[in-house]
């Protein structure tokens, strides 16, 4: 199983690439330039302990970049089997009265959490899935539990606008994918790992990974959840 992560050096990357060290090929597709880049051929027998995780950059603000990372990517690692969205501008920048004030920013953040994601998902799509029809692909995007619920006095309206339109572009790609048999869902956890915790969310994304559902976005809350 080879899984395109996005977000591998947040808390949730770290620990979904510690749970799965051992039976998957993880590439992480990450936000820096120096990222080291794919090896040509790859030989676990002769990679250095730990998890199986190779890198390479590109600038999640540059619809283009993302497009030639994912293209390199699947040239030289191979096919896709799953994407998990998990990185994410975790700013809160204010009240949305001060809008005006920081603009610039809101934007940059609406790249990173929404378009960024789709990008991926796009890219991917024309590399590889629109070619090869595989069985058993899917997409998540790990999204908020912000974008169902107003936390106030925090400033985190942007931030939640831009998780809440992700779940939107969920919905509408996995109507997009449907018929090429590929799953599209987003999980919307709780504050982790202050009122969740990390392998708590972990453990939700996996069983979503592995389930059959498509179009559907799974609230993890920290007393009950929907999530399978």
């Amino acid at each position: 199983m080879r899984i395109l992560l996005t977000g591998a050096g947040g808390k949730f990357g770290e620990a979904f690439i510690d749970r799965l060290a051992d039976t998957a090929d993880i590439i992480a597709l990450r936000h820096d330039k120096n990222a080291p880049e794919l090896p040509r051929t790859f030989r676990p027998d002769e990679a250095t302990p730990g998890p199986k995780l190779r890198s390479v950059g590109c600038d999640f603000h540059d619809a283009e970049d993302i497009w030639r990372a994912v293209s390199a990517i699947v040239a030289l690692a191979g096919p896709i089997d799953h994407i998990v969205n998990a990185a994410a501008d975790v700013r809160f920048l204010g009240s949305t009265v001060d809008i005006a004030l920081h603009a610039v920013e809101a934007c940059r953040q609406i790249e990173a959490n929404t378009l960024a994601p789709a990008v991926v998902v796009s890219s991917v799509f024309h590399h590889d899935w629109k070619q090869r029809s595989p069985a058993d692909a899917s997409v998540l995007n790990i999204s908020s539990m912000s974008a169902h619920q107003v936390y106030g006095g925090v400033g985190q309206g942007l931030y939640a606008a831009s998780k809440s339109a992700l779940n939107t572009l969920t919905l509408h790609t996995a109507w997009d994918l449907r018929p090429y048999g590929i799953r599209v869902n987003a999980l919307s956890p709780d504050t982790f790992p202050a009122a969740l915790s990390t392998a708590a969310v972990v453990d939700a994304a996996l069983k979503i990974l592995a389930g059959k559902t498509t179009g559907h976005i799974f609230q993890l809350a920290a007393r009950t959840t929907s999530a399978p």
